[in-house]
Parts: structure tokens; C-alpha cells; sequence
């Protein structure tokens, strides 16, 4: 059966569908992936990733270090949020033991630090590497404003 100019065009369409979708699943799995950049500047803290936010010194009313991993904490359900192939979780996840909180963590990897937001949901952060988590809680506990 000979091909038609509509039928060359069309799998030009659908090969090219195609690459944007992938290559959007790989940007999407990148920025999933990668471990949330976390700063202290100008009063707050800012955590640059999927999800993420600024959180005034004003608006923390609790730190402390877990020396747990969410695996072991209990992560619970994702509600709005990255659970990608790997071992990271960002975003908005509901647990029957911690209630709602914003996850930005290696799910296995311990220590976890809590961040207690008031009557926001905590946060809680976690890197592969434990020593950069209790560099970045040392750091959080000397920034904070004594309670």
C-alpha cells in the first residue's frame, strides 16, 4: 500500500509528540532527583527545589534533628508531590503518624531534620550524605533567633 503525504505527516507529528514528551519525563525526573539546595539568607530559609518555598525565622517555632530516616518516621501518602524511581520525595504527603507535612528528603537516608512551622505543616529535610544534614541543622539551630 503506498504512502500518502497525510500519513508521512502525521508520523512526523507523532515522532515528534513523542521526543517532547520524553524529553519532558527527563526534565521533570532530573529536578525530582536532585537534592534540594537549601540556604539561610536575609532572615529565612530558603529551599530551592520542586516544591519549594522561603520560611521566614519569624514563622519557625521548632527545630530538632531525628536520628531516623522518613522510611523509618513513616512517610504515609503522596497528596500533591514527587515520588519519583529513586529514592527522593518532595512536595505535600499526608502521614497517619505525623498528619500533613512537606517532605524534602532521601527517604532512607538518616538523620532528618523537622522543621516546626506554627500551624503550617512541618517541614522535613534529609540529604544522602548525614554529614551535610548536621552541617545544615548546626547551621539552622546558630541562624534561629533563641526561642
Amino acid at each position: 500500500m503506498p504512502k500518502t503525504v497525510g500519513s508521512k505527516r502525521g508520523g512526523i507529528i507523532a515522532a515528534v509528540i513523542m521526543v517532547i514528551v520524553f524529553a519532558g519525563a527527563g526534565v521533570m525526573f532530573y529536578y525530582g532527583e536532585r537534592e534540594a539546595d537549601v540556604r539561610i539568607a536575609d532572615n529565612q530559609i530558603q529551599i530551592e527545589a520542586m516544591y519549594g518555598l522561603d520560611i521566614d525565622f519569624s514563622g519557625v517555632t521548632g527545630v530538632s534533628l531525628i536520628e531516623k530516616s522518613m522510611q523509618e518516621i513513616g512517610v504515609g501518602r503522596r497528596d500533591n508531590g514527587y515520588g519519583g524511581f529513586g529514592d527522593t520525595l518532595k512536595g505535600h504527603f499526608s502521614s497517619d503518624n505525623l498528619g500533613k507535612v512537606l517532605l524534602f528528603v532521601k527517604v532512607a537516608s538518616s538523620p532528618t531534620i523537622r522543621i516546626a512551622r506554627g500551624d503550617a505543616e512541618p517541614v522535613y529535610i534529609s540529604f544522602s550524605d548525614a554529614a551535610k544534614t548536621k552541617l545544615l541543622y548546626e547551621a539552622l539551630i546558630a541562624a534561629l533567633p533563641p526561642a
